[in-house]
């Protein structure tokens, strides 16, 4: 299933967001994440296998040191849809970050 989560830092500065674009870098799940302007900091694309693992990913979200604020912005797909792997052999290949 894939997720758009939008994620608002409850506090700001050029260090903060180095920070959470550094934690957000060991998550397997993120598949991308931009930098926005705006009322949300950051749009992370989320892969997970069912909603026990987004919420546990939520859960790890909130635990970042910046005390982000998230809201999944879109829903996931619907049951038994499965994105289409990317690449020769099955394999997904993981998105550049963009930030």
């Amino acid at each position: 299933m894939t997720a758009i989560v939008s994620i608002t830092l409850r506090e700001h500065g050029e260090q903060r967001l180095r920070d959470f674009a550094q934690a957000i870098d060991g998550f397997d799940e993120v598949q991308s994440a931009w930098h926005t302007t705006g009322e949300e900091d950051f749009i992370l694309r989320v892969i997970v296998t069912d909603m026990a693992q987004y919420d546990f990913v939520v859960h790890r979200l909130s635990t970042i040191p910046t005390s982000p604020a998230f809201a999944p912005a879109s829903a996931c797909p619907p049951s038994g849809h499965h994105p289409r792997p990317a690449g020769r052999g099955g394999t997904r290949r993981r998105a550049r970050r963009r930030w």
